[in-house]
């Protein structure tokens, strides 16, 4: 039956799920801890390179790894909330709850995982 349904379904060009994705990237690393945020520019840091889907597939990567995973997704209005819980790295054992807030407005987002607190800047890319 669900095979039938299916097969009816992409004859029709219904099957195929479009959603977005992004792509972001940081221009200012932003560390907080102990009540307090500091904040190094371009230059003085190596920016991150973040991209998530509207399916909640999410991949954080920083320095020498990526937090990767799929995280829960909701959306209200122009926002997109992603987040994800104890998201493995890459290259340790050390897992993350991580959580991004994206205004598709104007695709800015923000990404809050451990101390880092990164305004990022996003590209929306189209995925079938």
């Amino acid at each position: 039956m669900t095979f039938g349904l299916i097969f009816i379904l992409s004859i029709f060009g219904l099957a195929s799920i479009e959603t977005e994705s992004w792509q972001c990237r940081n221009d200012v690393e932003v560390h907080c801890a102990e009540g307090k945020c500091d904040a190094k520019k371009s230059g003085e840091f190596t920016p991150m390179s973040v991209s998530f889907d509207g399916l909640g597939k999410m991949s954080v990567c920083a320095y020498t790894g990526c937090w990767e995973g799929v995280g829960k997704v909701s959306s209200s209005d122009n926002f997109m909330i992603l987040n994800g819980q104890n998201l493995k790295f890459s290259t340790s054992d050390m897992k993350q709850n991580i959580a991004i807030i994206l205004d598709k407005t104007d695709n800015v987002a923000t990404l809050k995982a451990g101390s880092f607190a990164q305004p990022l800047v996003c590209e929306k890319k189209r995925l079938k």
